[in-house]
């Protein structure tokens, strides 16, 4: 079971889009050079209405990001969701 499934008391499958959503969102941020400056499972939200996955608070985010701040989210990421 990953941390997202385990935050949100869900099984793996029913959250296979959602972790597929995260990796996807930082793919993008990271295409562009910009990084979220402070992931954390708190700035995760799964909204109840649509079961979207939401990466909120930007207030650390870095536009022109350096590799190393990019490859230490991507690496975040792959632990969180394997």
């Amino acid at each position: 079971m990953c941390l997202i499934c385990k935050l949100f008391r869900a099984r793996c499958d029913a959250h296979l889009t959602s972790r597929i959503e995260l990796k996807q969102c930082l793919q993008m941020l990271h295409a562009q050079r910009i990084a979220h400056g402070d992931l954390q499972l708190r700035h995760l939200r799964i909204s109840p209405y649509t079961s979207k996955l939401n990466l909120i608070d930007f207030s650390h985010s870095t536009l022109d990001a350096s590799d190393e701040m990019l490859e230490q989210e991507d690496e975040w990421v792959l632990e969180l969701v394997g």
